[in-house]
């Protein structure tokens, strides 16, 4: 797993990205959590601008771009 961080293309957000070697399944998206697990897309979709998966090549890359807090 590789996870970056670096400025946004939208001046006042952090773009966070994280690559791994498994593959987003389609239809996985924000859903209920159980009691150990499914909440990671529900904050990211909180607290995230934007968000998305690609996949390619048997590996896949979630980013999402996170505004900057407010002062």
């Amino acid at each position: 797993m590789t996870v970056a961080m670096a400025p946004a293309a939208r001046p006042g957000e952090l773009r966070i990205s994280v690559v791994d070697d498994g593959t987003y399944r389609a239809g996985t998206g924000v859903t209920e959590p159980g009691p150990q697990n499914g909440y990671g897309l529900r904050i990211v979709d909180v607290v995230a601008a934007e968000w998305g998966v690609i996949v390619a090549d048997g590996r896949s890359l979630m980013w999402c771009e996170i505004p900057e807090a407010a002062s």
